[in-house]
């Protein structure tokens, strides 16, 4: 198998709102730099928290203080470590948004995790 393609570089970290949904993806190419973000934007080290040794990305949620607003993160640092966390953040925004899935109704999984790709592949170029 051919090694993963590294993404390009351009911006670290990026805000996206996840359409219908109007919820908030914080996404990131590295991993630093993400946690340089949270922690000036939200006072939030997330290395309390997530172990990221070893990974080439993760997905998660965080809760903002003191409002309790709900923040999910992304970052990969690879094409398909992004496909596969594009698929975990768009389980947490679909299930923020009470969409609920089953095997009868993943339709509304494929079009979230082909919207957020498209906006991180559209972002990275």
């Amino acid at each position: 198998m051919a090694a993963a393609k590294k993404l390009p570089k351009k911006v670290n970290v990026k805000s996206l709102i996840v359409q219908p949904y109007g919820v908030e993806l914080i996404v990131a190419d590295d991993w630093d730099e993400l946690r340089k973000y949270l922690v000036k934007n939200f006072k939030y080290d997330c290395d309390e928290d997530v172990e990221i040794k070893g990974l080439a990305g993760i997905s998660f949620c965080m809760e903002c203080a003191p409002t309790g607003e709900i923040k999910f993160l992304q970052f990969a640092q690879d094409d398909q470590t992004l496909v596969h966390e594009c698929v975990h953040s768009a389980y947490h925004v679909l299930d923020h948004a009470g969409v609920k899935l089953t095997a009868d109704n993943h339709e509304a999984l494929a079009y979230t995790v082909d919207w957020i790709y498209g906006e991180c592949k559209k972002w990275l170029k």
